[in-house]
């Protein structure tokens, strides 16, 4: 069968046929129409003499209305010019209003039957005969129908005939009998030529019809065999250009890339092409080059992840080409439909894999806007065609190996910035040169803020692309001449030439801090890190590079204890504390091997009443020398060392064996609130620990608070919520500390395992000289209350602060006004009498 053929069947001929035999019974019964309606009046009047007039007008109406309906549907059809889909319908219609006609007529030989006069009958059976006769030639396009009518008409006159005593009335219904055979052989005889004189015409006709498309259909392949020849060899040169260019050998992948997608959108005619190059780890595809009219974008980044298992990636191996004529409904491709091709308007594709090394590293894709059935000659030229990229390849493989080695004693294989290696040199050799033209040098030490929360949620992949994202906008932010590089993890070095004021490096560390702060999206999270900026100045902090290193990194902290995001000088001063940190570590590791810690318990009391439901444990660290350590200078220490863990650990157990001892003698029912760091929660096994030391005390888990401050639930919540959650399940409250100073939105609070929210004493400090503090707390308060969460305001000093507290609706409350935190021993005898508490 040729492509594109139009088959005419015998199942059409006969639908044309039976189109034009009823478009006939219209045609010709149209004009009986209208000559039936005087007749009616005429037949009337000359039998009103013989039968009744009431009957004969009756009749006559009955024919008239009949023959009008036929006559609209007559108009309709010619108006409608008879569809063949609706042929069925139409003959259907014309039937009805046959049918109604000939029971008329019919009923004619029985109405206007004059009893006792066979002249009138034999008459009225002639009129009834004619009629019969002149719908021969009407109705013979529909035999069948003709004979149904003819027997409605000559039947009850017949009937009446013959019923009559009379041998004339006899004879005359015996010749109507003559009569209607004549007139059935004569029907069938006019039917049958008719028949066959339409089909044969319609039969020539298709036959003719189907002829002229094979001859279209012939033209057709021969014009498409020209141009596919044309087409072919017009895609040769396009390849014997690529053989000869020269970017190919050069090793020049981005260029070469290029060129060989110039050359399929040519040879294909599409005007999208896209090159995707496989993962290191075969987990995405990478976009590489993007074509798209004029506009070549060959950094376009764009990934998306691969969505197919261990049997596809067989097949995927040994693929030659991907044909999609439908992107949307493809088995494999269909999965990127939202990712990529519904944004770009991509409806087909063309695809062929480039090897390197056996192994499939990517995809030339020949894209179309438009639904496109790529044909076999477009699979075997965008086949040779990436075989140039796989050249190109293993061109561009030996050029980096002879550049590698040099690069990578110099530059971080992550972001692509100098390495410590690198600065340690650069260093060097800029210190010599400002003390050669006697210049001063700036150094800035630039750490990243809780940027281990990155890697702990969303996985060092993530984090990678986070300081390769970080890398370039401290790039983006500097002076033409600045110099940058990474020392390490999150650690990166500024230094600073020709160095004219202080105000220069401040305005450096200003746009530096604006540029890492701005979110970046992640796999659907937002990400937004700060950073901590230590600066020191070649050569009034240090004269030589080690210890100019040491005076910048030490002002790095001082800027993360004032609060970080923000950047701090090196002072003398910093030296020193930064020694005194160095000994305060190791005497806190020594203090966690000798036990020298206790806790303080701070009250939590309902203010109306003045009664104590609950307390906090403070830890406190007491040194051998009897000198108290503030928490908040060996807290942040003990975090960044991970020995938070074990102090963690022994505060949970000491303070709920002190919770058991109050229960034993009959102080029992407080809470006991205990802090929780999130370094706890990444060193993994806190439930655990927690269901130990509740079955060690014997405390009912729901008289325990785990604490945790609102930033660090935020910056680790995909984390961490799988943590609370389940101690949640086990009982345990969880109440988010310092509400108020991270950026928790209602929306957030909704999806957060906290039953507590403990307001910040910020907002309680001020809260009776500012409205605007006031305004807060209250709207905090109600908002706690809407989502079902208790309130425990911290921080509350005077009498005042309580009053509006309350009158606010908060019902716990804890701070100075209260109680100072307090020995276990002094907790006990407030319990033991069982005083209110502010005491008088």
């Amino acid at each position: 069968m040729l492509t594109g053929q139009l088959m005419v069947t015998d199942r059409d001929v006969d639908s044309q046929v039976r189109a034009e035999m009823i478009k006939r019974l219209f045609t010709y019964c149209f004009p009986s129409h209208i000559v039936c309606i005087p007749a009616a009046v005429l037949i009337a009047i000359l039998v009103s003499a013989v039968v009744s007039w009431n009957v004969a007008l009756g009749w006559a109406l009955a024919l008239i209305i009949s023959e009008l309906g036929r006559l609209v549907a007559c108009l309709f059809f010619f108006r409608s010019r008879g569809h063949v889909n609706n042929s069925g319908i139409w003959f259907a219609i014309f039937l009805t209003g046959a049918l109604v006609s000939g029971a008329i007529w019919g009923s004619a030989g029985v109405l206007l039957f004059p009893e006792g006069q066979p002249e009138y009958q034999i008459i009225m059976a002639l009129i009834l005969v004619a009629i019969a006769g002149i719908g021969l030639p009407l109705l013979a396009p529909a035999f069948w129908l003709y004979m149904v009518i003819m027997v409605l008409i000559l039947a009850p006159i017949s009937l009446m005939l013959l019923l009559n005593s009379s041998s004339l009335t006899q004879i005359a219904a015996v010749l109507i009998g003559l009569s209607a055979l004549v007139l059935v052989l004569a029907a069938r005889r006019l039917n049958w030529d008719q028949t066959e004189s339409v089909a044969a015409r319609h039969s020539f006709a298709s036959a003719a019809e189907s002829l002229r498309q094979e001859v279209d259909e012939r033209r057709r392949i021969e014009t498409e065999l020209r141009r596919r020849e044309t087409t072919n060899q017009r895609r040769k040169l396009i390849l014997m250009e690529l053989a000869r260019h020269s970017v190919i050998a050069e090793g020049d992948l981005a260029q070469a890339l290029r060129e060989v997608s110039q050359s399929v959108a040519r040879g294909l005619g599409v005007t999208r092409i896209s090159v995707w190059f496989l993962s290191q780890e075969n987990a995405q595809f990478d976009c590489r080059l993007i074509l798209d009219g004029d506009r070549v974008d060959n950094a376009p980044n764009l990934n998306l992840d691969i969505r197919i298992d261990r049997a596809d990636r067989e097949e995927f191996e040994r693929l030659r080409t991907l044909v999609v004529p439908d992107v949307k409904n493809h088995a494999h491709a269909g999965r990127y439909w939202d990712d990529y091709f519904r944004s770009t308007g991509i409806h087909s594709i063309l695809a062929a894999p480039f090897r390197r090394d056996g192994r499939v590293r990517g995809f030339l894709m020949a894209e179309s806007r438009i639904q496109r059935f790529w044909t076999e000659d477009d699979d075997s030229f965008i086949s040779s065609a990436v075989d140039f990229i796989s050249l190109a390849m293993a061109a561009s493989d030996r050029r980096k190996a002879q550049h590698r080695l040099r690069e990578m004693a110099t530059l971080d294989g992550l972001t692509r910035l100098p390495n410590r290696n690198a600065f340690h040199e650069f260093i060097g050799q800029s210190i010599k040169s400002a003390a050669e033209e006697g210049n001063r040098l700036g150094l800035l030490f630039v750490d990243l803020d809780r940027f281990k929360a990155v890697n702990d949620s969303l996985g060092h992949h993530a984090g990678d692309i986070v300081l390769q994202e970080m890398s370039q906008r401290l790039l983006d932010s500097l002076r033409d001449g600045d110099w940058v590089a990474r020392l390490a993890g999150d650690e990166f070095t500024v230094i600073v030439h020709d160095l004219e004021s202080l105000e220069t490096l401040r305005g450096i560390a200003n746009r530096v801090r604006k540029s890492l702060i701005q979110p970046m999206v992640l796999d659907n999270t937002e990400i937004t890190l700060t950073c901590s900026i230590g600066i020191a100045i070649y050569p009034d902090d240090a004269e030589d590079p080690e210890r100019l290193l040491q005076s910048a990194d030490a002002a790095m902290y001082e800027a993360k204890k004032q609060g970080r995001n923000r950047y701090a000088f090196f002072t003398p001063e910093l030296r020193e504390r930064a020694v005194r940190r160095l000994s305060l570590d190791n005497e806190l590791r020594r203090a966690v091997e000798d036990n020298e810690f206790l806790l303080h318990y701070q009250p939590i009391v309902r203010p109306e009443t003045g009664t104590m439901v609950g307390v906090e444990a403070l830890v406190r660290w007491q040194r051998s020398d009897g000198r108290m350590i503030s928490p908040g200078e060996f807290i942040p220490l003990a975090e960044e060392t991970g020995l938070v863990v074990p102090i963690g650990e022994w505060v949970l157990n000491e303070a709920l064996m002190q919770l058991g001892e109050w229960d034993r003698d009959h102080h029992g029912g407080l809470t006991m609130s205990v802090n929780f760091s999130m370094v706890q929660c990444r060193h993994g096994g806190l439930p655990a620990m927690v269901d130990r030391a509740l079955n060690r005390s014997g405390i009912d888990s729901a008289r325990l608070v785990a604490e945790v401050t609102e930033s660090d639930v935020l910056v680790g919540q995909q984390q961490y919520q799988a943590v609370f959650d389940r101690l949640r399940e086990r009982g345990v409250r969880v109440a988010m500390d310092d509400f108020g100073t991270g950026s928790s939105s209602l929306g957030q609070l909704k999806r957060l395992p906290v039953d507590i929210l403990k307001l910040d004493r910020s907002f309680v400090r001020d809260i009776t000289k500012s409205s605007q503090d006031e305004a807060i707390t209250r709207a905090a308060i109600t908002m706690a209350d809407a989502l079902g969460l208790n309130v425990i305001a911290e921080g509350v000093e005077e009498a005042t602060q309580r009053d509006l507290l309350i009158d606010a609706g908060c019902r716990l409350m804890q701070g100075f006004y209260f109680s100072r935190p307090r020995p276990a021993e002094e907790i006990e005898g407030l319990l033991r009498e069982k005083r209110n508490l502010p005491e008088s």
